[in-house]
């Protein structure tokens, strides 16, 4: 819930309140002709809905790896799984490499906005680790609610770490803006993954209290 709130501030900061529109309120304030401002707005909500989202869906995770560890449920990792995170570690390091080379080549540009959002790569990989671990747990459980929650989970991040290896690329001029265009529309099934993740858990909590509700009634008749 709490990453959710944080995607949803985010993009407020980034999208609304960053842009140079007649539609952004920050334009009519005593400070809306500062370009830097706006740019002040886009770095806080890069930050949030960035680094401390990430992080937030990630403490989740964890707490939810918890519970099947102690159940005695956690799951074991395909070779296809381990190549998987291995790509997705593999993509961490390059960033560090890159982040690396922008410190030595030039200090200057580095500054605590940029500073702030790097993170997000290298949990990037952890979230993706998480998610499959939980989805593997539930296999077994066949393609239920419970098993659907973690599945949109690695989808979502799969997704988004590919949009960002992909800006990445773009960045350091191995793809140009144009080949890469269409990661602006894979932002949007991002999005639905992570929605589709807790109305599958909303799901998954009603379906059980049905069936216990069912199994209570059938119960009391037993017993009557």
């Amino acid at each position: 819930m709490f990453a959710s709130i944080c995607t949803f501030i985010g993009t407020i900061f980034k999208h609304p309140l960053a842009v140079d529109s007649a539609m952004n309120p920050v334009t009519y304030s005593t400070f809306g002709a500062d370009a830097n401002v706006k740019l002040l707005f886009g770095n806080i909500g890069t930050v949030i809905s960035g680094p401390i989202q990430l992080f937030l869906l990630g403490a989740g995770l964890y707490l939810a790896l918890r519970v099947y560890r102690q159940l005695g449920m956690l799951g074991r990792l395909p070779p296809f799984d381990i190549a998987l995170l291995g790509g997705a570690f593999l993509y961490a390091g390059v960033v560090i490499a890159c982040v690396a080379a922008l410190v030595r080549n030039n200090l200057s540009m580095v500054t605590v906005e940029r500073a702030l959002t790097w993170p997000g790569d290298y949990i990037s990989g952890v979230l993706l680790l998480e998610a499959i671990f939980l989805r593997r747990s539930t296999a077994e459980m066949g393609w239920g609610y419970v098993s659907k929650v973690w599945g949109a989970f690695v989808a979502g991040i799969f997704l988004a770490s590919f949009c960002n290896l992909l800006n990445l690329l773009t960045a350091c001029g191995i793809f140009g803006w144009i080949q890469t265009s269409f990661v602006w529309y894979l932002w949007y099934p991002v999005s639905a993954a992570f929605a589709l993740a807790p109305a599958y858990q909303w799901e998954a909590m009603r379906t059980a209290q049905a069936r216990m509700a069912k199994e209570v009634d059938e119960l009391e008749l037993s017993t009557s």
